[in-house]
């Protein structure tokens, strides 16, 4: 019971209200419903004493308590909503950070996999040293591996054996903070092996120091170099050859003027001396070899330069064959070669300029005397060249041969060939070479011994007189070489 006790609020003064009112209104939010209960009762209490003072000093208390809760709800929803708004900023530059994180990653692996030349990072720490932590298609295609097979390996895997020892120094220069490049050999995934140049530098990849490296395939380079090369000497030996040409010329005219008195000597000797005498047999040897000499060097005198008949003029074919044979003649015994010709004699002329056509069976016989000696060092039953000429009928067809067969076929038909085949039991030519063979400076053999102008030459003379020159070969058992051209009209065949 409270009757006698009276609260002495007018002495506590406003402070103490106020501090009532904030206990009440915090016991009204923090204590249970039953205290809240228990405080309204109390509240009821003071309104039935008909103590209005104490009254609006705790509805003013309350008030107050009211206005700092909203200042505070006030203040600290603001703060929230500074704070959400800072929190929605963030998230927003974090997205356009990672878009275009995103971006940049999707542009260095367009670069690093659209890029012309082989890209590697390389590790470069002591335990993986070379090993391969990122290649791009271009690497993978270079060397015949697949990416995920390049990751796995090492780049020393890819050099060549005697490439290897060199790796640690040029990791060692990479790691002083240098850049390096140069030229080396790598192997690819079949075994093949190419030439590639490469530069490679320092850099930091993934927290790590590593090696960017890119490499290119100079294989093609090294080819146009090579020929280059090639025919850069093939030039220089083809103008030895020229300059031995008017030197043979030269000396052929010198020649023949001794020859021409030897012959006039023994001429007169055997005059002399009459019939019957044994030195007249001398005599008339000595003008039989004079004679051959002096063919012999005007045979050379027409190889040597051109001569002067025209293109148009009708010549016997076994002519030329007789007049090239005698100049080869000699080589060929040398080294154990026996001609078998085949030539009728009533073939019809054909329309050329001798020099060129003798020059043309001359490379032939070389080539074919060559590829002889090149089979069978010594003596062999199959050291032999054969020559065969026909006359055959046909025009010639868009692979660029005559027919093997006589007679004339169609409209197209109208022209008579000579053709004239040149077979030797040599090494034979491979397929893929003979697709070449005609192409100028192109030649399978050391430069002391050919200059690859031959074939070219021959072709472009034959293709000129209206003919064509083409080759047949079974690898490792004969080559032969077929020249067809037409032969002269039927009003010039008399001249």
């Amino acid at each position: 019971m409270m009757t006698g006790y009276r609260y002495d609020f007018p002495k506590r003064g406003r402070a103490g209200a106020i501090l009532a009112a904030v206990i009440v209104v915090g016991v009204a939010v923090l204590m249970p419903m039953t205290v809240v209960a228990e405080s309204l009762a109390f509240m009821q209490v003071l309104l039935e004493r008909k103590d209005h003072r104490v009254v609006i000093d705790v509805v003013f208390a309350a008030l107050c308590l009211m206005l700092v809760v909203v200042m505070v709800a006030f203040v600290y929803g603001r703060r929230q909503a500074q704070l959400y708004r800072h929190l929605l900023a963030a998230k927003q530059d974090k997205r356009r950070i990672l878009d275009s994180l995103r971006d940049s990653e999707q542009q260095y692996k367009t670069l690093f996999n659209c890029a012309s030349e082989a890209i590697w990072i390389l590790d470069m720490e002591a335990d993986r040293e070379g090993r391969i932590l990122l290649a791009n298609a271009v690497a993978a295609e270079m060397h015949g591996y697949t990416v995920d097979e390049l990751e796995a390996m090492k780049i020393t895997d890819l050099d060549i054996p005697e490439s290897v020892t060199q790796a640690p120094g040029r990791f060692d220069i990479i790691k002083k903070g240098s850049s390096i490049s140069g030229e080396t050999l790598h192997v690819r995934k079949d075994g093949t092996i190419f030439p590639i140049e490469f530069s490679a530098g320092p850099i930091k990849f993934g927290g790590r120091s590593c090696v960017l490296a890119f490499c290119r395939d100079i294989s093609e380079r090294r080819r146009v170099e090579e020929e280059r090369d090639q025919m850069r000497t093939q030039l220089l030996q083809a103008q030895k050859l020229e300059s031995i040409g008017t030197l043979a010329s030269g000396v052929a005219h010198e020649i023949n003027n001794p020859i021409m008195g030897i012959m006039g000597y023994a001429q007169m000797i055997g005059d002399n001396l009459g019939p019957g005498n044994l030195a007249t047999g001398w005599s008339e040897e000595i003008g039989r070899e004079a004679g051959r000499v002096a063919t012999i060097v005007k045979n050379l005198l027409a190889f040597a330069r051109k001569d002067d008949i025209p293109v148009s003029s009708p010549i016997r074919l076994c002519d030329m064959l007789d007049s090239t044979v005698v100049l080869i003649k000699t080589l060929m015994r040398h080294d154990h070669i026996a001609l078998e010709m085949d030539v009728p004699e009533d073939l019809p002329p054909v329309r050329c300029q001798s020099q060129q056509i003798q020059q043309v069976l001359m490379n032939l016989l070389t080539n074919a005397r060559d590829a002889l000696n090149e089979k069978y060092p010594a003596s062999d039953k199959n050291k032999k060249i054969s020559i065969t000429a026909r006359m055959i009928g046909g025009a010639m067809d868009r692979e660029g041969g005559v027919p093997p067969f006589s007679g004339r076929l169609g409209p197209e038909s109208e022209k008579t060939w000579l053709r004239v085949s040149v077979k030797d039991h040599g090494a034979g030519i491979p397929d893929a070479l003979q697709a070449r063979i005609f192409d100028p400076f192109f030649t399978t053999k050391s430069c002391n011994k050919g200059t690859g102008l031959g074939l070219s030459i021959s072709h472009g003379i034959v293709k000129d007189h209206g003919g064509q020159l083409r080759v047949q070969s079974e690898l490792g058992q004969w080559s032969m070489f077929i020249m067809d051209l037409p032969v002269a009209d039927a009003d010039e065949e008399g001249l």
